[in-house]
């Protein structure tokens, strides 16, 4: 992967996890009542899980426009983004089925159905995974081992 398309993906993303950084804290102002149920995973009200949420995902996406560092950036877009997919699977596992509110008022305010932006979470989210993946493998081949010596 050039670097370019490095930047591109790191930009992109930046922008993806502003906008759903904003979304989940502008959520938190609202009078849904799921924010003041219990997490199944965390343990944490639905609001503290979306506040905390909402502001790391407005670290990440500033770093990746702010630092020179693009490693650092794509790591951790990475970080994060297996940090969701942990969170999902959990979720899964519990037999959560309610699709996820991680978007926010956001959807609502356009007339977006939860299950549509729960769909557009996802494939962001696999966005982020499998190009952070591209960028890392671009950037660190993988080499063959050396034989192994016997002595």
């Amino acid at each position: 992967m050039t670097n370019r398309r490095a930047k591109t993906f790191i930009y992109l993303s930046g922008l993806g996890l502003l906008i759903t950084g904003i979304a989940k804290l502008t959520t938190i102002t609202g009078d849904v009542k799921l924010l003041n149920e219990l997490d199944p995973i965390v343990g944490l009200q639905f609001w503290m899980l979306l506040a905390v949420a909402g502001i790391v995902e407005l670290i990440v996406g500033a770093q990746c426009f702010l630092s020179s560092n693009h490693l650092r950036s794509v790591l951790s877009i990475f970080t994060l983004s297996l940090t969701f997919l942990s969170y999902r699977i959990g979720l899964w596992f519990t037999g959560w089925t309610k699709p996820c509110s991680c978007l926010g008022d956001l959807t609502q305010a356009i007339g977006m159905t939860e299950q549509n932006a729960d769909n557009i979470a996802k494939l962001m989210l696999g966005f982020f995974i499998i190009g952070s993946v591209m960028v890392l493998a671009s950037r660190h081949p993988i080499q063959s081992m050396p034989a192994h010596k016997t002595t």
